[in-house]
């Protein structure tokens, strides 16, 4: 996996993306769409660059919950822009009135975390969530940090826990698998 973490940084440096002061990269995404509520819950896995240019292990960094409790949608997806600074994770959907997305910005060289016009450091904490209101308002939260090996069940279980007192995050669930 380290060969292929190289690799990409290689790659990255080929194709002109400037990661010169970034502190991490982070070259994937993952998303699981909610089971129970228009939403996601992204995992975000990255390595940090180290002080003597060496790639450190990859772990997941980030991990965000986004939840559109009132959203009535017809169609979904999620994008990932990665950019030399600044990684982009939008969620979207299609309604009747138009396209809604909510989008996190991941500045690597800052380790800042952007939800709509609020600014977290990650550091602080790698869990956030956001909830989009009927009025399209953003609710962004940040959690305490979790391990950086939990899969999307045990990250929405101490979300859970944390928000406790939230009825929409409560009822959040995941897909079931088989």
């Amino acid at each position: 996996m380290r060969a292929v973490v190289v690799s990409l940084v290689l790659l990255l440096m080929a194709a002109g993306c400037d990661i010169s002061g970034a502190k991490f990269i982070a070259p994937s995404s993952r998303s699981v769409e909610l089971g129970s509520h228009n939403g996601f819950l992204w995992t975000i896995p990255g390595s940090p660059l180290l002080k003597d240019g060496t790639v450190g292990i990859q772990q997941n960094l980030l991990y965000v919950l986004v939840v559109c409790p009132d959203l009535a949608a017809s169609g979904k997806g999620t994008e990932t822009r990665y950019g030399g600074r600044v990684n982009t994770y939008v969620s979207r959907w299609d309604t009747s009135g138009g396209p809604v997305s909510v989008r996190v910005n991941w500045d690597r060289r800052t380790d800042s975390v952007k939800i709509g016009n609020k600014t977290f450091a990650r550091g602080t904490g790698n869990v956030f969530v956001v909830k989009r209101d009927r009025t399209g308002a953003l609710a962004p939260l940040q959690l305490p940090s979790i391990d950086a090996d939990l899969g999307s069940d045990e990250a929405l279980r101490f979300i859970q826990r944390q928000i406790s007192n939230d009825t929409v995050i409560a009822a959040i669930r995941l897909p079931q698998r088989d």
